[in-house]
Order: structure tokens, then sequence, then C-alpha cells
């Protein structure tokens, strides 16, 4: 039996501060925050991707605190053998009012 995963990235890193105000909601929505020592966070998911239209409206909010103009996400679904069908990728681009 194979077993499917999906991970995600989000880019580019917010700052610190705003992803800490967030963590617990993005923790609900399985994104990891990674504290890069530079007053900057790197968001991802290591073990599938939360609720998409949950997180959209928390990211959009968190590009809005930051005065950021963009993020973005990408994902990569994989399989643990090699399946035709099984291996994937995804995008999406967000702003903070679209």
């Amino acid at each position: 039996m194979a077993d499917n995963t999906e991970s995600a990235t989000i880019n580019p890193y917010f700052p610190t501060a705003v992803a800490n105000a967030h963590s617990e909601k993005l923790s609900e929505l399985l994104c990891e925050v990674y504290d890069c020592g530079d007053g900057t966070s790197y968001l991802f998911f290591e073990d599938g991707v939360g609720d998409i239209e949950e997180l959209v409206p928390e990211l959009q909010a968190m590009l809005k605190e930051a005065g950021m103009e963009y993020c973005s996400i990408e994902g990569a679904f994989t399989c643990s053998k090699m399946l035709m069908g099984e291996f994937g990728g995804w995008a999406t681009f967000i702003t903070p009012n679209d």
C-alpha cells in the first residue's frame, strides 16, 4: 500500500510579531510557524494542509497587519511509491483584499 502526503510552504516570510499573533489559529489549520531568528517567520505545512477556505482570510488579515502586498502558498502531493497520478502540485496567490 502506498502512503500519500501533502506539504506546502507560504512565501514570502511574515514578520514574527504578526505570525505569533496568529499562531493559535494557524495551528488549528495545521500550519507550523518557524521563527527564523531575524524578525521573520517561515510558515509551512508538513503533514497536510488545513481548510484553505479558513486559511485564506487568516492570511489576508496577516498581510494587512504586516503591510505586505501578497503571499503565495505552494503545495505538493507526493507518494511513497512511484504510482501514476499520485504526484502533483498546486499554488494559490493571495492579496490582502482578493
